[in-house]
């Protein structure tokens, strides 16, 4: 049975590893991510090897193609043993199958796969009784006479359909992994400071003054000539490099731990509504006072995620890292710094505005989180 096997193997698409043990051999198959190994022992190897010295094999050979970046690695162990209760004590808690010749049966427990490769129906077609073997229709044929090549197609056609299924879960894992890794990433962040400089670099370099003429937060064109489309554009616009090299550090400081907890979508509309929130309290704020002036930049926003930042630092106590902390201590002292010095030519009613806003914000989505939380306990009890 032993030569059959190497024959066997060899004469398929399986790959040998030298283990440099007598009485043992290994084959293996792989596809993308996935290995799947058959390791053979016999009887010479088995009668002084204890569960430990089994275990550290088994260990030993899986690591090889771990370290291979071979991600799903499953190892058949084929005992070809007539000693089933020794066989069944080495290796209870892994996968194996004990081809006993001296009954010609191959035994399979019950928590151990039905089939692996489609090789379970070559092996008990093969395995020696009384002199004879069995073919695959169940009769008795002459030892002697190779079966093997009748079982080809059979066992061929079963091993493509077994790697076709599990070379789609790969590829279908793989494919969830890329996106969880890419979901990770805080993309809205890094697209929203995208667009800001280019629309910078716009009206800086080549001269779209235009841009900033019509895209201005002016109380008076919005309540008066109803371009209420102002309190959305001035958030995009900025003045000079000074300013949008302030605000685009403080939204990286801030948006990237805010976007990681809350995701891309509710990131993005907290951070749109808070920029809304801003420029209308500004509009309101100048226009009760009857001041004629103009406002433009994205610290409105900004200010919004910064008290959502806030509000979840009260709120998850586990988000109080070092590195958060260090991020939040950073942006209070970078935008607020302007206060304290009393810095002219800032809309103060934005920042707070916005600031306030996305506190809320946060809070409410917060809330409404929690609230569905227990909604799903409640129906899984």
């Amino acid at each position: 049975m032993w030569e059959k096997l190497i024959q066997y193997f060899n004469g398929r698409k399986f790959l040998p590893v030298d283990l440099h043990m007598e009485g043992m051999c290994l084959f293996y198959i792989a596809e993308g991510q996935s290995a799947s190994l058959v390791w053979i022992l016999r009887d010479s190897v088995l009668a002084d090897m204890t569960k430990e010295q089994y275990e550290n094999y088994r260990g030993t050979i899986q690591d090889v193609f771990f370290k291979q970046n071979y991600t799903y690695v499953q190892v058949l162990a084929l005992f070809l043993s007539s000693d089933v209760a020794h066989v069944k004590a080495l290796a209870e808690g892994s996968m194996y199958w004990i081809a006993d010749e001296a009954y010609g049966r191959l035994i399979v427990f019950e928590n151990q796969p039905e089939d692996f490769l489609g090789l379970r129906t070559m092996l008990e077609n093969n395995l020696v009784f009384g002199g004879d073997s069995r073919n695959s229709s169940g009769a008795q044929k002459n030892a002697y006479h190779n079966n093997f090549s009748e079982q080809y197609r059979t066992a061929a056609h079963d091993e493509k359909k077994a790697y076709r299924r599990q070379s789609w879960r790969d590829r279908k894992q793989e494919m969830r992994s890329g996106y969880r890794r890419l979901a990770e990433y805080s993309w809205v962040t890094y697209g929203l400071i995208a667009v800001n400089i280019l629309i910078f670099l716009l009206t800086d370099m080549f001269q779209w003054d235009a841009l900033l003429e019509k895209g201005c937060l002016y109380w008076y064109y919005v309540l008066e000539k109803n371009e209420y489309y102002r309190v959305f554009t001035c958030m995009f616009l900025h003045g000079d490099i000074s300013h949008i090299s302030s605000n685009m550090l403080a939204l990286f400081a801030v948006g990237d731990i805010v976007e990681r907890d809350l995701g891309h979508i509710r990131y993005i509309l907290l951070y749109l509504i808070s920029g809304l929130c801003a420029s209308a309290t500004s509009v309101f704020y100048y226009s009760v006072r009857g001041e004629y002036t103009s406002s433009i930049g994205a610290s409105g926003a900004i200010y919004g995620v910064a008290g959502a930042l806030l509000v979840m630092f009260l709120t998850n106590p586990y988000l109080r890292r070092q590195e958060n902390m260090i991020r939040m201590g950073i942006f209070v002292l970078f935008l607020f710094y302007p206060m304290f010095i009393g810095s002219e030519g800032i809309d103060y009613s934005a920042h707070l505005g916005g600031f306030i806003s996305g506190g809320l914000l946060y809070w409410i989505q917060h809330l409404l989180s929690g609230r569905r939380q227990k909604r799903w306990s409640k129906k899984i009890r």
